[in-house]
């Protein structure tokens, strides 16, 4: 292939100009660095659900966010849809909800809410809404006049210390009359008597991810699952449309709807995972994104794909160069593998296709499926282990982020040639050499620097694809 002029092609493609500031200057959150910040996100929704907030539009945000949380709350068979082998709780408020009959009104929301009780638990709730409704009849006789929503968000990490369970404990219990030696502020807005708790539980899953889900992955059952897809598609492109959103409302949620639908290599973060801080460069994935930004995104790819791989493959060359060395082979020779019509590395192959089969096992499955292969197990959820590595967020059956097994050579201990043996006969593939199109120095040089120019966009377009296929 000519790539030279591949890329003088791709220069000349009149869209590549709105693409390339779009992607690779990136939003307003990106240049304060704080894009992928959890916290960062939460205070955005939490000022964005409010009813006298930069947008303007009184409290038509949170009535769109119920509607987000009901649609997956009937996906998910929960206590607000009327399910025949389940007991109808709050039918009225699923009624109401559609219909946008809630009236609501005295909206508090705040971000980072913290609470104490008298059992010694504390936590903080990552967003918490208080709001009145106009008066909900429940099937038990009573009726309900104020709902509180408990936002759990959660951008790379896992649940730990078991969240969900204690923030369901601490706001269930008023509903219960079991207030006394907490702290209620709801108690000033009609107390336990008038009040029901909604519970949220906000992921950066793609919604292919959660679609097939009958309860949410956190440990609390009683919460709702939903994505930042959800809360793009249902409650941000919605308020663009609305003729009484303020300018500076526009602006904000532009800005906020562009930075979700970036990927980014080697984005350093923040992690909890284990109760401890700590500091974790990662791969990351698009939170969200338009129909049309996809569309766009696929049709580039699509039009330039093998200026794309080889320009990736490239630049993987460098960044593999100390990847797959075996100490038994003393040329450091560079072999890849063919998968999906794509050259992999040993480490990439394995992730590739650990990925694609992690949706149909567990952990332990996966683990006892390679048993014999790596008795370490081949997957962890400990991003400290040494033998593992977490390129791609990856992530099992019951939802548990995870890295693979990485030490792979030809004559140690941890064989590729029996990953490649154990993967055939489970059928998942037989595993081929690559050939590899030679090129010359110029040619790889000015597809490395390609790369480089571009690697927002391509990273962006890849996990579109990724998506798609």
């Amino acid at each position: 292939m000519d790539y030279t002029a591949a890329i003088q092609r791709f220069n000349a493609d009149k869209r590549i100009s709105q693409l390339h500031t779009k992607y690779e200057l990136g939003s307003f959150l990106n240049y304060l660095s704080v894009s992928r910040r959890e916290m960062s996100h939460s205070k955005f929704l939490a000022e964005l659900l409010k009813e006298d907030s930069f947008h303007g539009t009184g409290a038509l945000p949170l009535q769109l966010f119920m509607e987000a949380i009901l649609e997956r709350a009937i996906k998910q068979d929960t206590r607000l849809i009327e399910c025949p082998d389940k007991r109808v709780v709050f039918p009225s408020l699923k009624s109401a909800i559609m219909n946008r009959n809630l009236s609501l009104s005295d909206i508090e929301v705040t971000a980072a809410e913290c609470f104490s009780d008298k059992d010694s638990d504390i936590g903080r709730v990552d967003i918490l809404v208080k709001c009145r409704v106009k008066p909900l009849a429940r099937e038990d006789g009573k009726t309900v006049e104020y709902i509180n929503i408990i936002i759990e968000n959660k951008l790379y990490d896992q649940e730990f210390d078991r969240q969900t369970e204690k923030y369901y404990k601490h706001f269930n219990a008023f509903l219960k009359n079991e207030s006394a030696g907490r702290v209620d502020s709801s108690a000033q807005k009609g107390g336990p008597r008038g009040l029901y708790n909604l519970y949220v539980y906000l992921t950066s899953a793609a919604p292919s991810d959660i679609d097939g889900l009958k309860e949410p992955i956190c440990k609390c059952k009683e919460f709702v699952q939903i994505c930042y897809q959800d809360i793009l598609d249902r409650v941000l492109d919605p308020l663009l449309e609305q003729k009484t959103l303020s300018l500076r409302g526009r602006f904000f949620i532009e800005e906020y709807k562009r930075s979700l639908g970036f990927s980014y290599e080697n984005l350093e973060i923040y992690s909890y995972e284990g109760g401890g801080k700590q500091s974790l460069n990662v791969k990351t994935t698009i939170m969200a994104i338009s129909k049309k930004e996809s569309d766009e995104l696929y049709q580039l790819w699509s039009d330039y794909k093998e200026l794309f791989k080889a320009a990736i493959n490239e630049k993987n060359k460098q960044d593999d160069f100390n990847v797959d060395v075996d100490s038994s082979n003393i040329t450091n020779k560079r072999t890849l593998y063919e998968y999906k019509g794509q050259p992999f590395t040993m480490s990439r192959l394995v992730e590739a296709i650990i990925l694609d089969h992690l949706p149909e096992c567990r952990m332990d499955d996966m683990n006892q499926l390679f048993k014999d292969v790596v008795n370490c197990g081949i997957i962890t959820d400990d991003a400290k282990s040494s033998y593992f590595e977490r390129i791609e967020v990856i992530k099992t059956k019951d939802y548990y982020p995870v890295c693979v097994f990485k030490q792979w050579t030809e004559n140690g201990q941890y064989k590729f040639s029996d990953f490649c043996k154990k993967v055939k006969e489970l059928g998942w593939y037989d595993v081929k050499e690559y050939e590899e199109e030679q090129l010359s120095y110029v040619d790889s040089l000015m597809l490395v620097e390609f790369y480089t120019k571009h690697e927002k966009l391509l990273t962006t377009a890849m996990e579109v694809i990724r998506h798609t296929q």
